[in-house]
């Protein structure tokens, strides 16, 4: 079975004094040295995908302490901001326990293939409340959508790799 979701991804990070200075002197031109890499190992097809740009018309953009990006403030002296945006289907096996008013966890796993010294999945600086539902994008109006849960998951696979699961 599977199911698709639209999904928004921001995360942000601490850049270097270099990139901050890249940014101050040419913020159209910014590209950060590093940049995250995202995988979705339960996703079995990609609709759309991309980074949403920024005002300076860059995928990546850095904030000073107070400053927004729309939603967030930043409470860090600098930080690298950036959004990436999927529209997929997912797999999940569903549970037909009580048909036909059964309730699904449907699980989206977004991973990192990269070492925890370089990446890690954490809560942001915002606090828990950092996952909303929107029920316009629900196809069958008599679906129940629940507010959904957040939880980090640490794995070790070979060198140490971590990935976070959202229900």
């Amino acid at each position: 079975q599977c199911f698709r979701a639209k999904l928004l991804v921001k995360h942000c990070w601490k850049p270097t004094k270099e990139e901050v200075q890249l940014f101050k002197d040419k913020p159209t031109d910014f590209q950060p040295f590093w940049t995250p890499h995202f995988e979705f190992p339960n996703c079995i097809e990609i609709h759309d995908m991309g980074l949403k740009q920024s005002h300076w018309n860059t995928d990546y953009m850095i904030l000073r302490k107070g400053e927004s990006n729309g939603l967030d403030i930043s409470p860090l002296p600098y930080i690298i901001s950036g959004e990436y945006w999927i529209d997929a289907t997912f797999s999940e096996v569903f549970e037909l326990e009580h048909f036909p008013v059964d309730c699904q966890d449907l699980t989206i796993k977004i991973q990192s293939q990269q070492y925890t010294q370089i990446c890690v999945f954490a809560t942001p600086y915002q606090g828990q409340n950092m996952l909303t539902m929107l029920q316009e994008y629900s196809t069958i109006p008599e679906w129940m959508i629940h507010e959904p849960k957040f939880e980090i998951i640490k794995k070790n696979v070979g060198p140490i790799t971590e990935y976070s699961q959202v229900n």
